[in-house]
């Protein structure tokens, strides 16, 4: 429980009030609401109120709207009530049993971090082992010490159905009849783009994909629109995305200066190399 309650302290409690001031000192106007792209350097925002604010940048728009947990289409997985990664890092209780279904980043950073909060974890991994987008010693060392400390790890397994317990465990049955039973079942496999809505197709882009980037961060085909962090596919990471954020916003502003920037793959403070270069 304290562990827990620090997390949401430190979360300010999925509020962004302690944010505010720290944006308004340093001259950022913050304004809530849907906002979309209204063509080249255009944004229109309304707010909850319904108010239409179009706003005309004169340098750059960054679109950072990140990505969503996609579920597969199983039977009964609706009735479930599956954790997504939102779900595993927002939760208030403690599973006894945890049932994580994928074994990329997600789903190794969750089990990890629950079966040291004292969860009995099982992972069903579809491919050979975990962490495939990496290294294979990586996901090695990773199933390693997870199943050193209790974890089970079932490689080359595929969900078939899942079935709702109710108010008790739910039930995942696996292609050939196993099942497993588990007190919340945790489903991390894949990441679609928040694109759909943010007005992709008034600047010539197709709603709904991921936006392809140079190493500014700056989206192939235009001169003024930046996609930072899970949105452009390089790497779904926090951290990387904290990275990509400050890269950006390098460019931007000396482009605006007029600079001329390196040219592309050269290490430096206006290119994001670090995804595939280091």
């Amino acid at each position: 429980a304290a562990v827990l309650a620090h997390r949401n302290e430190v979360v300010g409690d999925w509020k962004d009030d302690g944010q505010l001031d720290w944006l308004d000192s340093i001259g950022v106007r913050v304004l809530r609401g849907h906002g979309r792209l209204a063509g080249p350097r255009r944004v229109e925002v309304v707010s909850p109120e319904g108010e239409r604010h179009l706003l005309a940048a004169r340098h750059a728009v960054a679109i950072c709207t990140g990505s969503r947990a996609v579920l597969p289409e199983l039977p009964g997985l609706p009735g479930a009530r599956p954790w997504t990664s939102r779900e595993a890092t927002s939760a208030q209780h403690v599973p006894e049993r945890l049932v994580v279904v994928g074994g990329g980043v997600v789903g190794a950073e969750m089990a990890t971090a629950w079966q040291a909060l004292g969860s009995k974890v099982t992972m069903l991994v579809r491919g050979g082992g975990l962490l495939p987008r990496m290294e294979p010693f990586v996901g090695e060392h990773v199933a390693e010490a997870l199943r050193e400390r209790g974890a089970d790890i079932r490689d080359a397994t595929v969900t078939a159905v899942v079935r709702d317990g109710g108010t008790g465990p739910v039930t995942v049955v696996l292609e050939g009849g196993d099942h497993v039973e588990g007190d919340e079942v945790l489903f991390a496999t894949g990441r679609a783009p928040r694109t759909e809505d943010v007005g992709l197709e008034t600047v010539g882009l197709e709603p709904g994909s991921w936006l392809e980037v140079d190493d500014s961060l700056r989206v192939t085909g235009t001169d003024w629109l930046y996609a930072v962090g899970d949105v452009n596919h390089r790497a779904l990471l926090t951290h990387q995305g904290k990275y990509q954020a400050r890269i950006a916003g390098a460019a931007i502003a000396a482009r605006a200066e007029g600079e001329t920037l390196p040219d592309a793959g050269d290490w430096g403070a206006h290119a994001a190399t670090a995804d595939h270069a280091a």
